[in-house]
């Protein structure tokens, strides 16, 4: 039986890449307003393809391009949604770390006001 090794296999490394440049395009997408997107429900996958790639990667300047970039756009994006809610900071970690975990009144005030 073979063992799989997270970082000599190729396809993992390129699934790796493309997966972590998921949440930047939707940030694009989102801004440029073609396509209706509710953004925070997918700030997971900013956070976890950010580990992924740190976990699979030796080449420290990809790691940190990698991370610098998801976490610029989780940023932006937090910080221009911060005008309408002081707690949304921590609701948008809350919702990092927890993907399907419901804050109630994060998913209610978000749809009521069609942002995201």
């Amino acid at each position: 039986m073979k063992k799989l090794r997270l970082r000599s296999d190729w396809i993992l490394k390129i699934l790796s890449i493309c997966v972590s440049f998921i949440f930047p395009i939707m940030v694009w997408i989102f801004l440029s307003g073609d396509v209706y997107i509710k953004i925070f429900n997918y700030v997971w996958i900013a956070l976890y393809s950010c580990i992924f790639v740190c976990l699979i990667y030796k080449n420290m300047v990809l790691k940190v391009f990698i991370c610098i970039l998801n976490f610029l756009s989780v940023a932006f994006i937090t910080f221009l949604f911060l005008m309408s809610d002081g707690d949304l900071i921590i609701k948008v970690i809350v919702k990092a770390i927890f993907p399907f975990f419901q804050i109630s009144s994060f998913d209610q005030h978000w749809s009521a006001c069609n942002i995201c």
